[in-house]
């Protein structure tokens, strides 16, 4: 995906592909190409962002962004 207009197709096709099947983070990824990325890291951490210490789970979390 080298052009934003484009960025809303995109993701209506991986709506519409998930409909039928489960869509992997790869493929959402691979179609996204260089915007995917920081969009798929932003979910991620969105569970880590809440106004409480959620403890080891934080961590294990660290761990998968380190590696």
């Amino acid at each position: 995906m080298r052009d934003y207009r484009n960025f809303t197709p995109i993701l209506e096709s991986i709506v519409e592909q998930a409909r039928k099947k489960p869509v992997s983070i790869y493929e959402v990824l691979a179609k996204l190409d260089h915007i995917g990325f920081p969009i798929i890291a932003v979910i991620l951490d969105l569970p880590f962002m809440q106004p409480f210490p959620v403890g080891p789970i934080s961590v294990f979390g660290g761990v998968i962004f380190f590696c």
